[in-house]
């Protein structure tokens, strides 16, 4: 089913209406950032049986060589819960499909809730950091601690990723606890053609806590060989101030 959001919708209400699992709402349409929505864009909704079924089928976590670090927990204005970090690639080899999960725990160390996503890079090269964002649409009460962990992540297929992608003149304007635009080039310096070029931002805190994320496509998501294009995004950071904001592009090679 495909539901083409309105004036006024927000990601929680959209799945409430369809009595669908929120965190496959967002998975199934790729939304790292649900404030990003805009009005005309259209969503397809899981089918309930579909993701009861896959919730079942999720597997015992098994420990990944991915350490989970930089963690920032921001309580939303309707009862939810936003929890933002970043992945550190300490396995020795690139890795795709990196999944986290977020567990929150109470005074005795029981799960009261847990929710997972994906980082927001496709590829995770060796010693590189990957930010993801996970959103707990209700909280079920206060909890006392929680656990952040790794649930899935396989050797990635380098050939299909086009790695040779600069970001520069990255320029970033607004209040440091308000929303931040963010500017940059990306200028391909390999030897093909890139397609399916997007930008990954994070921004960090003070205490290197991920505070805001987002992944943006430029004005131009295939870039010759020595060419560049450029990218706009506003970030909403969930605390503050602003420190520092990372940007990193990722795109595809043409497979012949």
């Amino acid at each position: 089913m495909i539901y083409t959001i309105q004036p006024g919708d927000n990601l929680l209400a959209i799945a409430q209406r369809f009595d669908v699992d929120l965190a496959a709402l967002q998975e199934t349409n790729g939304i790292l950032d649900p404030r990003s929505l805009q009005i005309g864009q259209q969503l397809i909704i899981p089918r309930r049986e579909e993701t009861e079924a896959e919730g079942l089928a999720t597997p015992t976590p098994t420990p990944l060589p991915v350490t989970v670090q930089n963690l920032h927990f921001s309580e939303t204005a309707i009862g939810g819960l936003w929890v933002l970090g970043e992945v550190l690639n300490d396995s020795g080899q690139p890795l795709e499909q990196v999944r986290v999960a977020v567990a929150l725990l109470d005074e005795n160390d029981g799960e009261i809730a847990r929710a997972n996503g994906l980082v927001g890079l496709d590829l995770v090269d060796v010693e590189e950091t990957a930010p993801f964002a996970i959103l707990f649409g209700e909280l079920p009460g206060k909890f006392a601690s929680y656990q952040a962990f790794p649930i899935s992540a396989v050797p990635a297929y380098v050939g299909s990723y086009y790695r040779d992608l600069e970001v520069f003149d990255l320029e970033t304007e607004g209040e440091r606890y308000a929303s931040y635009t963010v500017r940059g080039r990306v200028r391909n310096i390999g030897p093909e053609e890139a397609v399916s070029v997007q930008v990954v931002l994070t921004a960090y805190d003070p205490l290197g806590r991920v505070i805001a994320m987002r992944k943006v496509v430029p004005e131009h998501n295939v870039i010759p060989r020595g060419g560049e294009t450029t990218f706009i995004a506003v970030l909403a950071p969930v605390g503050g101030p602003v420190e520092q904001v990372r940007a990193v592009a990722q795109g595809r090679r043409i497979i012949r």
